[in-house]
């Protein structure tokens, strides 16, 4: 809405900013998330990946709650968790490449991206996917437009 509303504004201008201003005003979240990306922790499986196990307890820790120890059964128990899962990666013999071209691999992946599914998987409904597309902006706009 706020995009809408700006781009909106600069419709007036007579010079380039027309379309340079919303072009920046996209870049400002975008430069905001890359100067913040350094500070995000990384995760422990991550961590566990490059053998920097009592690291991935630390950071397990510190994801599960200021109170705990490193020796909390709450932690103890997710990094067996994680330990298990990864074993288990290590020991399948199939590789990546394999799984996707398997070609009831392919038909399954495609329809996990295509359209409802993947709303649906990032936990949207609908409606709310209609708002931050901008298609309920749109819908709008071609209903008035063939009011006339």
């Amino acid at each position: 809405m706020i995009a809408s509303w700006l781009t909106l504004g600069t419709f007036f201008l007579e010079n380039s900013g027309q379309w340079r201003i919303p072009f920046a005003l996209q870049l400002v979240p975008a430069i905001v998330l890359i100067a913040f990306l350094f500070l995000v922790p990384e995760s422990p499986r991550w961590l566990m990946l490059r053998d920097r196990h009592e690291d991935a307890i630390e950071s397990l820790r510190r994801y599960l709650g200021k109170g705990l120890s490193s020796d909390d059964d709450v932690v103890q128990n997710e990094y067996k968790s994680i330990r298990g899962s990864l074993e288990i990666e290590r020991q399948s013999k199939i590789s990546f490449k394999t799984v996707i071209l398997l070609p009831r691999s392919i038909v399954s992946s495609q329809a996990h991206v295509a359209g409802i599914t993947l709303v649906e998987n990032l936990g949207m409904s609908a409606l709310m996917a209609r708002i931050l597309t901008g298609v309920n902006a749109t819908t709008y706009c071609i209903s008035t437009a063939l009011a006339f």
